[in-house]
């Protein structure tokens, strides 16, 4: 290889890495409408709060907050005497909407949205998908409602 072409060679990596460092150096824009960190972990300290007010059958298990302001929440029923029918994906997707309601009205501030997924595990070999699913946008009046699965 020549001189010439080598030194071109060595100039383009130089320009790479340059190229790679500035960009690792400068933050990160964040977008229009995105929650802070912070913002999140307020949210999910509020929500979790939840576990106080939802029945004995119920148990939260997983918060959280994504940066489009959603919140994501799974909730297990752990009795299986008051459980209803695992058929019935209406009644579960109704149960959730249920936990959606309270967490939309009482627990967010008004630019956010919850998920909430029912589960319901008989054994570790059961379904691995919610049996319900809900989602409310946070206010007075939630907006939204429940997923109905598998009709």
């Amino acid at each position: 290889m020549s001189k010439f072409w080598s030194r071109l060679l060595w100039l383009f990596v130089i320009v790479v890495i340059v190229g790679y460092i500035i960009v690792w150096l400068l933050p990160t824009p964040q977008l229009e409408g995105t929650a802070t960190p912070e913002e999140r972990e307020q949210v999910v300290a509020q929500v979790r709060q939840v576990a106080d007010d939802l029945p004995k059958e119920m148990r939260l298990d997983k918060v959280k907050a994504h940066p489009r302001r959603v919140v994501e929440v799974n909730v297990t029923w752990t009795d299986r005497t008051t459980a209803p029918d695992t058929k019935d994906r209406v009644a579960w997707a109704e149960l959730a909407d249920q936990v959606a309601v309270l967490i939309a009205k009482e627990y967010l501030r008004e630019d956010w949205q919850v998920n909430v997924a029912m589960w319901f595990k008989k054994s570790p070999f059961s379904s691995s998908l919610p049996y319900g699913l809900a989602g409310r946008a946070a206010g007075k009046e939630p907006e939204g409602g429940p997923a109905f699965l598998y009709r």
